[in-house]
């Protein structure tokens, strides 16, 4: 008898010993901490500790399984919260975007354009003398204007102030660079926007307190001070475009989780189906 009680023992600890070692305690800690920071709504946190599920044990084929489920959870949840936090974030920038916008005038040309422009209060557009203009296009791109009441023949703009200095691109080709008579003097205006405006509306508003030079590099460059309204306009056409470029960040980041919860909405209703005919098959 004591010899069968002792050969049962061994069997159970041989089988508890096994047991242990095929239930991988590290995995099942690791899925445990995560369905636990999810509930929480930890998601980023979640994912990491999943992450390291493969790594601690990489034979822990049930415990990853059940981690690729609950993965779905986890970024379902991510996106339901994105969707949350934009809807309330858009609204603010929306706001923003009509507080800032009484600071211009909006200006279309039915005839010749499609979209108008938003033009700073504080420097209207002008073709007298020499001067650096600013806008904001209906969809928020931004652009610079220089413009020259002589033929220097001009392509580029730079701004300096207390030693340091933004340029934009050379601009040469039709549609950006034109040069006209009016009431008989040359007139020449440089458009610059997207990647030719190079940064110097940005580096105007960081400086716009500060004394800005700025030349019209060409064949004959000219350079002169900007003034403080010039500043402030472009300082503001700044600001617009950046409210713009940000709603549209958002809106973007919103759309693309809109379309993963529909997705994984449209993957759990297959999971469900095929387990329902899974019971009925059965």
């Amino acid at each position: 008898m004591k010899i069968f009680r002792k050969a049962v023992f061994l069997i159970f600890i041989f089988l508890v010993s096994f047991s242990c070692k095929k239930g991988n305690p590290q995995a099942d800690s690791l899925l445990s901490e995560a369905r636990s920071l999810y509930a929480s709504g930890h998601f980023a946190e979640a994912k990491r500790t999943l992450d390291s599920i493969p790594k601690v044990a990489p034979k822990a084929f049930p415990q990853m399984n059940a981690g690729l489920a609950l993965l779905d959870s986890i970024r379902y949840g991510e996106n339901i919260q994105v969707i949350t936090q934009s809807d309330s974030l858009l609204k603010l920038i929306d706001a923003k975007i009509e507080q800032q916008k009484r600071l211009f005038t909006y200006e279309i040309n039915p005839k010749y354009q499609e979209k108008g422009n938003y033009i700073p209060k504080a420097y209207p557009n002008s073709l007298a003398g020499i001067g650096l203009r600013s806008g904001v296009e209906a969809d928020g791109q931004l652009f610079l204007e220089s413009v020259a009441d002589r033929p220097i023949k001009h392509v580029a703009v730079k701004a300096a102030a207390s030693g340091l200095q933004a340029e934009t691109m050379a601009v040469t080709d039709d549609g950006a660079n034109y040069r006209f008579q009016v009431e008989g003097k040359s007139v020449e205006v440089v458009h610059y926007s997207g990647k030719r405006e190079n940064g110097v509306a940005a580096f105007i508003a960081a400086n716009q307190a500060k004394n800005i030079t700025i030349t019209l590099k060409g064949k004959s460059p000219t350079s002169f001070a900007l003034s403080a309204q010039a500043r402030k306009g472009i300082s503001d056409s700044y600001a617009l475009s950046k409210l713009f470029a940000e709603r549209n960040s958002v809106r973007f980041s919103f759309e693309k989780s809109k379309q993963l919860v529909k997705y994984l909405d449209q993957k759990r209703a297959k999971e469900m189906i095929r387990k329902a005919e899974k019971q009925v098959n059965r």
